[in-house]
């Protein structure tokens, strides 16, 4: 027996071995590592909707300061580039719920399709909407890539966000008003 030519064999084979299992581990970490990506994409959606959602429960008309629109926006090139290139019909389709949201003549009606959008991906991470979907919504109501926001829409949103503030005027100037009538009435 040579031991020469088994030392050969044996080291080969090691060799072999080596290569096949770090081409495994790659390939493992690399999916780990894209769906480490997806999560965080999602969480950064889902962390956009909360800070909108809660800037306009905590603000009567908190919604101009931090819009959902205005939250998807940011989050929207990240989107672009982040997600790989099947995936894009995803980033595509959140683009055109934000241009939806702007359309909307009421800041609330904007913040339920910013949950929409949330949850779809959500749904889409966990496996349960395919890629297909959102390109079939795409097929249905393309993104447009000049859009601008109607003027009925726009004017709309002004006439509700005046209508709050007057609103929360009132509430304000009503309550100062009371105040001073039981001052006045202490005091006699």
């Amino acid at each position: 027996m040579d031991w020469t030519a088994l030392g050969v064999i044996v080291t080969g084979l090691g060799l072999i071995a080596t290569i096949v299992f770090f081409g495994i581990e790659s390939a493992r970490a690399r999916r780990a590592a894209i769906e480490a990506n997806r999560r965080a994409l999602v969480g950064r959606v889902i962390d956009s909707v909360e800070r909108a959602a809660r800037a306009h429960a905590r603000f009567p008309f908190g919604h101009v300061l931090n819009s959902a629109e205005f939250e998807f926006a940011i989050v929207l090139p990240r989107l672009l580039v982040e997600l790989n290139p099947d995936e894009q019909p995803i980033a595509l389709w959140v683009g055109r719920q934000v241009q939806l949201m702007q359309a909307r003549p009421r800041a609330k009606d904007a913040t339920r399709i910013a949950y929409e959008v949330a949850l779809r991906l959500a749904d889409w991470h966990a496996g349960r909407t395919a890629i297909s979907w959102f390109s079939a919504q795409l097929e249905a109501s393309p993104f447009e890539p000049r859009y601008r926001r109607p003027l009925v829409a726009h004017l709309s949103r002004q006439f509700w966000l005046s209508w709050e503030i007057a609103k929360v005027t009132a509430i304000a100037g009503g309550t100062l008003l009371g105040f001073r009538y039981m001052v006045r009435k202490a005091e006699e």
